[in-house]
């Protein structure tokens, strides 16, 4: 699971000819792209007015310094003859000290653009630095998060698994209970004779397995004669092993009701804590 998308380039010329083609990916809980963008626009705007006026600061030492070339190049000539002060001399001297002035302030200019210009560019790069720092932490505590649910959802998918099997267990022996049970009632309904022979044979079972011991007859009122019961050898051999076979499977899934017993009680009890899959399970 991944939140990142495509990178996004940024559009503005003058930031991209500034700062180079940059482009930035989206990322679940991060920063917004758009004030992202209108903040680069405007350092991109400040740097752009700084670099003007390193440029004109420029331009204007280059002619300072062209001026005072030209006013090193006439030192150098040999002096003229001198000639009476005239108000010219006056004002070349004027002249020069402007020229230094001017020279001293742009050199001073030069020095305050540069620096205004590297202040800017590094805190620019601060803040950038801090918004990827930002942005690796909130992806990192995102996938952290990620990890954590998927491990969750892990384990409830096989707590689902596990009663799920337990459910088609009990489901399959619940089936084949009721089939044994179907087919020993469709077996008593064909031939209601076998009924009287398993509550025969049942009799004869707790009778053989009862101690023996001396009873004293007591008289009893004489009740009315019942119809002779069917002697075991009137019932038919088939009819008898089919019964036998089912009474046998039936006593075979009886060994199992432990384990449907536990499985029931674990699903339906009130300690566990009710799921959406229990009430899915349920409901289908």
């Amino acid at each position: 699971m991944s939140d990142h998308f495509a990178p996004a380039p940024i559009a503005d010329e003058r930031t991209r000819r500034i700062f180079g083609d940059l482009s930035f990916s989206s990322a679940k809980k991060g920063f917004d792209p758009a004030e992202v963008t209108a903040f680069l626009v405007n350092a991109s705007g400040a740097v752009e007015r700084m670099l003007g006026r390193l440029r004109d600061a420029e331009q204007r030492a280059d002619a300072a310094e062209a001026r005072l070339a030209d006013l090193q190049s006439r030192a150098l000539q040999p002096p003229a003859p001198p000639t009476a002060p005239t108000p010219n001399a006056d004002n070349d001297g004027l002249l020069d000290r402007t020229l230094a002035l001017a020279e001293k302030t742009a050199i001073a200019a030069v020095a305050d653009a540069r620096a205004r210009a590297q202040a800017i560019l590094t805190q620019a790069q601060e803040q950038a630095r801090q918004y990827f720092a930002s942005e690796r932490a909130a992806i990192a505590s995102e996938w952290e998060r990620l990890q954590t649910e998927a491990g969750q959802l892990e384990t409830l998918r096989l707590a689902v698994a596990a009663e799920t099997m337990a459910l088609e267990g009990v489901r399959s022996q619940l089936r084949g209970r009721i089939a044994v049970m179907a087919q020993e009632l469709g077996s008593i309904a064909d031939d209601p004779d076998l009924l009287n022979y398993a509550i025969a044979q049942a009799r004869t079972e707790v009778e053989s397995a009862a101690p023996l011991r001396e009873v004293t007859p007591i008289e009893a009122p004489a009740e009315p004669a019942l119809p002779p019961s069917p002697h075991a050898d009137a019932i038919p051999a088939s009819s008898v092993a089919s019964y036998e076979k089912s009474f046998e499977a039936g006593w075979a899934h009886e060994a199992d009701d432990d384990a449907d017993a536990e499985a029931f009680e674990r699903f339906f009890s009130d300690d566990v804590e009710p799921e959406p899959t229990q009430q899915w399970i349920l409901a289908g």
